[in-house]
């Protein structure tokens, strides 16, 4: 394979900070690189891959980068693509759980898979604990937690929860699915039971970069160490502050084991180079009394004529106004462009109230929703279609798609009709054939036709 030739760096990249130097070109071997929010941590883990390539001579395809989320992983890439052309697509790089995923396609029947099985999202797995009878919502989504908490921190459940959690994993096996942490916890397994498969996918790289390490689970860590096994090239980056997934199983102290499984010490990036003094300032205050696991000194280094202040108000309304008041007075005081301005708000019903008060005031505007693509409802459609013809006796994918085609209180009715145990779509057919020349009626043919 031809070595890469390196792309000129852009004006726009930020030079090193001492300490972002250390990391980025530090020996070959297992790194820990802690960093506060804003101080570079993913420069330093593309900059480390470029590090690896250019002067270790390293391979594009034999490295691996872990990210958290698969936008985070798209934006490695697309920075690498900028600095070393079309040799960075050859890196490997998404989600452990992306990663696990590809995993069992190649070991499905190793761990009671079949080839082809299906991921159950949150939709299936609320769909089929409704099937075997846990109500209602909330207490589904309850219970949900509480399985990802035994399955990933050894949490124990009470005798009814985890009867109910047997039964939901056989239903998943019985229909050929696997659940999130179920990509997880079998891989684990597939490497404990078969560990020359953990040899084999260990092989396939030289180097193993992990973001957000704090938000790893102790089987994500024992699959992470398991896979750098063989070179103990690992380089991970996280902040041991910034750990909030302990509801999915994360454990900050994953930080510790990896100091003292590898007897590193940690590279601390010490600048922070996103937001102003005063901001810096008042968010160190709020996290003073948070637990930490290493001692970090940190600064930030940009100015700001704005101060941070906090307001509080009786209601939605009047803080609406107040934001209006504002933004009227930092327009009129330092000339700024509507595009200049941000709002962030804690849920998206607080968004449309104010982009409604935005409109109704001549300010332009436009929401960035934050939603998931299959929150789309022509998306989530056509994904719970593809299910069914994937299995059309999976019942549960059956009642999915349904919850998307047909208007909630004729659903209810349906499911309120299902014998237990009944196939849902002989309900589907009975409760039609009772409302026969309705519109519920023709509701539920067209339906039972398309299936």
């Amino acid at each position: 394979m031809p070595e890469p030739t390196l792309a000129p760096a852009s004006a726009a990249d930020t030079t090193p900070s001492p300490q972002q130097q250390r990391a980025i070109e530090a020996p070959l071997g297992p790194v820990l690189v802690l960093a506060g929010p804003g101080a570079g941590k993913t420069f330093c883990l593309v900059e480390r891959v470029r590090h690896l390539i250019v002067v270790h001579g390293a391979r594009p395809s034999r490295i691996c980068a872990v990210t958290f989320t698969n936008k985070a992983a798209e934006e490695v890439v697309r920075r690498l693509h900028r600095e070393l052309g079309a040799a960075a697509w050859d890196v490997t790089r998404g989600t452990l759980h992306a990663l696990c995923a590809g995993i069992l396609r190649d070991h499905a029947e190793r761990v009671g898979l079949r080839r082809g099985f299906g991921i159950a999202d949150e939709e299936y797995q609320q769909t089929l604990l409704r099937r075997l009878g846990v109500r209602p919502r909330k207490r589904r989504a309850w219970m949900l937690g509480l399985f990802t908490r035994k399955r990933l921190q050894g949490y124990r459940l009470e005798v009814d929860v985890d009867a109910v959690f047997d039964r939901y994993i056989a239903a998943l096996r019985e229909r050929n699915q696997a659940d999130f942490d179920d990509l997880l916890v079998l891989v684990q397994e597939l490497f404990e039971r078969h560990p020359e498969v953990a040899t084999e996918e260990a092989a396939r790289w030289d180097h193993l970069l992990v973001d957000e390490f704090q938000d790893l689970s102790p089987v994500q860590y024992g699959i992470v160490t398991r896979l750098a096994e063989p070179h103990r090239s690992l380089f991970a980056v996280g902040d041991d502050e910034q750990s909030i997934f302990s509801w999915t199983g994360a454990d900050p102290e994953v930080i510790h084991r990896f100091r003292t499984d590898y007897g590193v010490e940690p590279i601390v990036l010490d600048q922070n180079r996103r937001s102003t003094r005063a901001i810096f300032a008042v968010a160190r205050q709020l996290v003073e009394r948070n637990p930490r696991l290493f001692d970090k000194r940190l600064e930030a280094l940009r100015d700001s004529p704005f101060a941070v202040e906090v307001h509080r108000f009786p209601d939605e309304s009047a803080e609406a106004g107040w934001i209006l008041e504002d933004l009227a007075r930092d327009r009129a005081v330092h000339g700024l462009a509507w595009g200049d301005v941000a709002v962030l708000y804690r849920k998206h019903d607080i968004g449309r109230e104010l982009e409604r008060r935005f409109l109704e005031a001549g300010i332009p505007c436009r929401m960035a929703r934050g939603r998931a693509i299959t929150d789309d409802p022509v998306i989530g459609q056509v994904t719970a279609s593809l299910r069914v013809i994937v299995d059309p006796e999976d019942p549960v994918a059956l009642e999915a798609l349904a919850a998307h085609v047909l208007p909630d209180a004729l659903l209810e009715r349906v499911r309120a009709a299902a014998r237990r145990g009944e196939p849902f779509l002989d309900a589907l057919r009975r409760v039609a054939r009772d409302a026969h020349g309705d519109q519920d009626g023709r509701w539920l043919w067209r339906f039972i036709y398309q299936v």
